[in-house]
């Protein structure tokens, strides 16, 4: 199916209207959201067809308002008739619940208004068809397999198109519309040893705009190439250590501090970054940006959940954490105005969230090392946000005189995150956005090592 987004667009628009003409007759306010997609997904796994999934999900969601009062509903059924129906089940509701003072749609001087030329939608991807997406898949599988012989098996090689649109529409004269499209591609060979020991990795890539996605041979040479990279791997002694984090992990410290400082989190108290606004969270070669303005950037988006407008911000700068990211309910809750990040309801969230790139190259990051890690992936998860205690396995190799030595596997790091930020003692020059969360190489002074 293709969804013609042009047409949804008007569609939504008169609809909106009558709702929300509804929503005045019944005394309430209103803040009215509507999603459309189209979504194609294939799976190929040694050179066959494993998997094709493929939908056309529509949606609406309403917030109503009364006072301090506020109840949320939604449903897969956009017509008028519906839409109106479930608006007036909201209305009864509403007023069963209790008050709260951060209930309330977002100040009006801070919504999103005109149009937004960010490239982030591509027509291209719209258009690619499931014959295509089936030989992208196979072509990437092969390219691994043909890196080493004993490459023998794969957990598969997949594609993902997808093509959506929002709008949102309040009470207090907001309408927001935004089309999105975007491809990926990520392939999980499998390496046998002679002696029957398995070792698995994997690559992937995404993009907005087709043009942007590495090639099918690129993300399944890396693949391959990851994957032989482990033959051999075991775990290593225990003790403490440097750890460089390669650039698809620390993005995900990145992901776990912005959590942390979430307005959700601080107003809540439940993070151990509580009452560190204007203060030190961090060394100072770290500097966080939240750029949601970035062309063809896979957060890249004009405004947030709640339609406010979105902006570049700095979190983190050169250490010192700047503000704290909110919506609107949360930001009322500290007594502030949002910041343009609602994820919906009363969740927050970022937007083309990077580190900045340091200074260092990645190799002479590691030629300080005498003896250490170079964590390439994540295995499991455990974090408090509480308290900032930090475990996670890992696969990667170990450093030893600077060089990449043996693989490891089957080996955990830990440590607490606030001090793992204020012991980052190098950033790589090496940045990329390929995530929608990105950074740089991050080498940590030290952290707990736990293997054999």
């Amino acid at each position: 199916m293709r969804v013609n987004y042009d047409s949804l667009n008007e569609e939504w628009r008169i609809l909106a209207e009558a709702v929300l003409a509804r929503a005045k007759e019944l005394g309430v306010e209103l803040e009215l959201k509507f999603g459309a997609g189209d979504t194609l997904s294939v799976k190929v796994r040694k050179g066959e067809l494993d998997e094709l999934r493929q939908s056309a999900p529509f949606g609406v969601s309403l917030r109503v308002f009364k006072g301090q009062r506020s109840v949320s509903a939604s449903s897969s059924h956009v017509d008028e008739r519906s839409v109106l129906e479930l608006l007036a089940r909201a209305a009864d509701n509403v007023t069963l619940v209790d008050e709260d003072a951060a209930n309330g749609l977002p100040d009006s001087d801070l919504f999103f208004s005109g149009t937004a030329s960010l490239e982030v939608f591509d027509p291209d991807v719209a258009a690619v068809t499931v014959d295509k997406a089936i030989a992208m898949a196979t072509a990437a599988e092969k390219a691994a397999f043909a890196v080493d012989p004993r490459i023998t098996n794969s957990s598969g090689a997949s594609v993902g198109v997808n093509t959506g649109a929002t709008a949102i529409y309040n009470s207090l004269g907001l309408a927001a519309f935004q089309t999105r499209s975007s491809v990926s591609l990520s392939v999980s060979p499998v390496a046998e040893e002679s002696d029957g020991e398995k070792y698995s990795d994997g690559w992937w890539h995404s993009a907005r705009f087709a043009a942007d996605l590495a090639t099918p041979a690129e993300v399944g040479r890396i693949a391959g190439e990851r994957c032989v990279a482990l033959i051999g791997a075991e775990k290593v002694k225990t003790g403490k250590f440097p750890v460089v984090f390669a650039p698809e992990t620390a993005k995900d410290l990145v992901s776990l501090l912005f959590s942390c400082v979430s307005g959700t989190a601080i107003y809540k108290k439940s993070t151990f970054l509580t009452d560190s606004e204007g203060k030190a969270v961090a060394s100072d070669l770290v500097t966080i940006v939240d750029d949601p303005l970035r062309r063809r950037g896979l957060g890249t988006d004009p405004f947030d959940a709640e339609g406010v407008a979105t902006s570049r911000q700095v979190l983190v700068d050169k250490g010192t954490l700047k503000f704290y990211p909110c919506g609107t309910f949360s930001a009322r809750r500290l007594g502030r105005k949002s910041t343009g990040h609602s994820g919906g309801g009363n969740s927050v969230t970022s937007h083309n969230l990077y580190l900045e790139a340091g200074t260092t190259p990645p190799e002479e990051m590691l030629a300080g090392v005498q003896e250490g890690l170079f964590v390439t992936a994540f295995i499991g998860f455990s974090f408090n946000q509480a308290t900032g205690d930090f475990s996670r396995g890992v696969r990667g190799f170990w450093v030893k005189d600077g060089k990449l030595g043996l693989p490891v596997q089957e080996t955990t790091v830990s440590g607490n995150l606030g001090q793992m930020f204020k012991d980052v003692v190098a950033v790589g020059n090496d940045l990329a956005f390929r995530f929608g969360t990105d950074s740089p190489t991050v080498m940590i002074k030290e952290m707990m090592v736990s293997g054999a």
